[in-house]
């Protein structure tokens, strides 16, 4: 029966080939812990302590080939951005961090069988970390450069895969328990730090308590990606009014205060990856992707046309299906779904926080107007403020 749903998913899709899932693996820090160790001499006995507030995640690109359904599909597996915070009790290590390598790659090779088979990686984390107690002593951060154990096992297949590709977004597509365990020289001190960390993966960035993160926030910031932040879109999503019987889902709703933005302020949204406007197991060309800013979060049902009462209007418009037309004082509604407060973001767009603005609307533009039968694993939008 499994092998016949996938057969039957393959076979009405327009084609297979690359496809990109671009998901935040985030710690669940309920369920998540560790200890570090602490040898303060050689030969004497390791002192223990626990790691607490463990807390963060990192963004991860996945790139398969599909076109090797219903086989296991082969590929990579990429860490673009890391950002892990945490807390050392009863000890002075204090607080810690861990971040991507500017000069690394965190990463490696992914293989995923859907059919009764398992997931498994070989992933290498290349990355830098920092603790109080080393800031005491004037040490720079050290090299945190150890394997990952990140193997989804049998937890991923078919019903699950099928069911995240329908839905339009990887959000939920898996959760593990991975383990990251590392030993480091803290000026002649042994210390080895391990992370046992439950793991689920998500659209939206992690968050933290507000001193970890005022601990971090300089080191996470010099990753390649500098101060961007990605956030996951539904490529079913939609603040327009839909048409006929279509049915989008809402869009993606980023509170400026959250990525540190005000009215005033510049920000820097570029569109990143890809969707289709059919099924398709692969990487589609559309690139399509508005915004809107609006002083609320409120979001109306589909048939208003005026969804986000709320938006506030910037430049440049984005043009899309007439609704609202007048000709010689005479106006009729035309069933379109174009609204003036939009604006586009089709690769990477800068544009001031205009007065009043407390949120970012974000979604991609079907110019079919068919959201449902949108598809795609890897669209998202990187925010970065006054870059």
């Amino acid at each position: 029966m499994t092998a016949a749903v996938l057969g039957a998913t393959v076979a009405v899709a327009a084609g297979c080939g690359e496809m990109t899932i671009r998901t935040w693996v985030l710690i669940d820090e309920d369920n998540s812990g560790g200890d570090v160790a602490i040898q303060f001499a050689p030969g004497a006995t390791p002192l223990q302590f626990d790691l607490v507030r463990l807390q963060g995640g990192f963004l991860s690109r996945v790139d398969i080939n599909t076109a090797a359904l219903p086989g296991t599909m082969y590929g990579t597996l990429t860490l673009e951005d890391v950002r892990i915070a945490g807390e050392v009790s009863g000890t002075i290590v204090g607080k810690l961090c861990t971040w991507n390598d500017p000069e690394g790659v965190s990463g490696g090779d992914i293989s995923i069988d859907l059919l009764g088979g398992v997931t498994r990686t070989d992933l290498f984390l290349d990355a830098k970390a920092r603790t109080q107690v080393q800031d005491a002593l004037g040490m720079d951060p050290v090299d945190f450069e150890e394997e990952i154990d990140f193997d989804l096992g049998d937890g991923l297949g078919i019903n699950e895969f099928v069911a995240a590709f329908n839905a339009g977004s990887p959000a939920g597509l898996f959760s593990t328990q991975t383990s990251i365990s590392s030993t480091v020289d803290m000026g002649g001190i042994q210390s080895t730090f391990t992370m046992d960390a439950a793991v689920v993966n998500g659209s939206l960035p992690p968050t933290f308590d507000a001193d970890l993160l005022d601990y971090c926030q300089d080191n996470f910031d010099s990753q390649v990606g500098g101060k961007e932040i990605f956030y996951g879109m539904n490529t079913k999503s939609s603040y327009m009014r839909r048409a006929g019987n279509d049915t989008p889902l809402d869009p993606l709703v980023i509170p400026l205060a959250e990525v540190g933005a005000a009215p005033g302020d510049v920000v820097r949204l570029k569109r990143v990856g890809t969707w289709a406007t059919l099924i398709a197991f692969a990487n589609g060309p559309e690139t399509s992707v508005g915004g809107v800013f609006s002083s609320t979060d409120e979001i109306l049902p589909w048939y208003h046309l005026d969804r986000i009462p709320g938006a506030i209007d910037v430049a440049p418009d984005l043009n899309s299906w007439w609704s609202i037309v007048c000709f010689l004082g005479n106006c009729a509604d035309w069933g379109g779904d174009e609204i003036p407060e939009d604006f586009p973001i089709y690769g990477t767009t800068t544009i001031s926080v205009p007065a009043g603005a407390a949120y970012l609307f974000v979604a991609p533009v079907d110019g079919l107007r068919r959201y449902a039968d949108n598809t795609g694993m890897g669209l998202g939008v990187s925010v970065e403020v006054n870059p």
